[in-house]
């Protein structure tokens, strides 16, 4: 059978072979029902198959570690939560500091292709005056040469690839082990998937060097399963070199020993800047590597409430407002 699940409930995140309903919605209650009656067995098959694979490998061991790594995180902060930056913002100490900044998702609005996601010209001309009175670095999912593309702006260090490549204001540096083994590797899974993916409309591959990223936010929801599941027939394979996340509509492919978004962070701060308070803005789940890299050290700020930051911005466009705050600059 199909798992019709209100969309309120905290599997909704995770179940992802399960059609959201809005419970209170009885249209679309009713929709999905009968969208649910429609799909053939082959469907049906894959839908199950993908949540029982999510089951599998989110059992209740993975539960309790994570609970666990949390608790042992949390303990020494007495368990502090995620507060509204501008309910707090004189008890955060934001003085001399070293400005980090995530771009998809932070700086740009999550849009439906990375292509679509356009440093605007006011928030451009904000990063040049801030990068006037403090150090800035954009730290990037992209590749290190496409988020500098796309930026265009001098004197600030930038991290792409989620860390993995550095632009230090003089030269590229690429930190992890084993690099070029791995992307090779990493290319065949690109060729495997650009061949099996070829006939699902909607799906974005992006090959970024060190790593790749395949998007899905335009797959339509009747293609959702297969590709889920066609991408899974595919990576399953390579665990145990590449590390496999999701994020927002997304799923990440990065070769495990290579840098994350955490260690780019500590390293540019300790290198660079290590006598200021490193301050992190981000949207996702990559982002929380530099959360813990800086947590009890600096401050971190999610977009959305986060246990890993701590503080948060209540939407995307609220980061504009933020930085004319650390800038001093009327609103």
């Amino acid at each position: 059978g199909i798992l019709l699940l209100s969309e309120f409930t905290g599997a909704a995140e995770e179940l992802e072979g399960a059609i959201l309903v809005n419970p209170y919605d009885t249209e679309e209650f009713s929709e999905c029902i009968k969208m649910a009656l429609e799909f053939d067995d082959d469907e049906i098959s894959c839908r199950i198959n993908n949540m029982r694979r999510q089951v599998k490998e989110k059992d209740i061991y993975h539960w309790i570690g994570d609970f666990l790594e949390e608790a042992a995180i949390l303990q020494p902060y007495q368990m502090k939560k995620s507060h509204y930056i501008f309910d707090c913002c004189k008890e955060a100490a934001m003085d001399n500091i070293i400005l980090f900044l995530d771009y998809d998702g932070t700086l740009t609005p999550i849009v439906e292709s990375p292509d679509r996601a356009i440093l605007p010209q006011e928030m451009r001309s904000l990063i040049i005056k801030l990068r006037k009175v403090m150090p800035v670095a954009i730290i990037s999912g992209r590749s290190l040469a496409n988020i500098m593309d796309i930026v265009k702006i001098d004197d600030i260090f930038y991290a792409g690839n989620h860390g993995s490549e550095i632009w230090d204001g003089s030269r590229v540096i690429e930190m992890g082990d084993q690099l070029s083994e791995s992307k090779e590797t990493l290319g065949n899974i690109i060729a495997e998937l650009r061949y099996s993916l070829l006939p699902i409309q909607g799906v974005i591959i992006e090959d970024k060097g060190i790593t790749a990223s395949i998007h899905f936010r335009m797959v339509g929801r009747k293609d959702l399963c297969k590709m889920f599941d066609l991408f899974w027939s595919i990576t399953d394979s390579y665990k145990g070199l590449f590390r496999i996340t999701s994020g927002k509509k997304v799923f990440e492919i990065r070769p495990r020993g290579i840098w994350h978004k955490g260690d780019a962070v500590t390293w540019i701060w300790n290198k660079f800047a290590y006598s200021r308070t490193p301050l992190y803005i981000g949207d996702d789940v990559t982002d929380e590597d530099a959360y813990r890299a800086i947590k009890g050290k600096g401050i971190g700020i999610s977009i959305g409430t986060n246990n890993k930051s701590d503080y948060h911005l209540k939407t995307q466009d609220e980061v504009k407002k933020f930085l004319l705050y650390l800038s001093g600059l009327p609103e």
